[in-house]
């Protein structure tokens, strides 16, 4: 039973990954993985607040190495932590370290991986072991264009 659930988790996963590349207009996925969750539900929040967000998205778009809608985004979210221990990476590039932005140093690289068409962004809240996953796309100018040229 564990082999098959196994596989079955892996092919829903992978169902999911091509809704979002195959979004309307969509150009990018971001895996944005929250860890350090005071609890589950902190974590998805935070999940959740960054993957929703239209300005986060719009930057996703942009290629903006700059996280602080990510951080607006963490902080309207509901969830508890201190904002003074948020670590922010793109892929494995760490952009904000103890709640200061630090992009400018790495900003080169930042911006690398920010041009992928996927790439990861992760979040640790450094407030307990909680974790949670989402996966987003970017919002692109096709995707309003599309949604905005025809009525229901």
């Amino acid at each position: 039973f564990a082999a098959f659930a196994g596989a079955v988790g892996r092919v829903m996963r992978s169902l999911a990954r091509m809704l979002v590349k195959d979004g309307e207009g969509a150009t990018k996925v971001v895996d944005i993985n929250v860890r350090g969750g005071r609890n589950v539900a902190d974590a998805a929040r935070v999940a959740d607040a960054i993957a929703r967000s239209p300005l986060c998205k719009a930057a996703f778009y942009g290629g903006d190495p700059y996280t602080g809608r990510v951080v607006c985004a963490a902080g309207y979210s509901g969830a508890v932590f201190d904002p003074a221990r948020l670590d922010i990476f793109l892929d494995e590039v760490q952009v904000v370290r103890r709640g200061v932005e630090i992009v400018g140093r790495v900003e080169k690289r930042a911006a690398k991986v920010v041009a992928q068409a996927e790439f990861s962004l992760t979040v640790d809240l450094h407030a307990g072991r909680a974790v949670a996953h989402r996966m987003a796309s970017d919002l692109t100018v096709d995707y309003v264009r599309f949604n905005s040229d025809y009525r229901t």
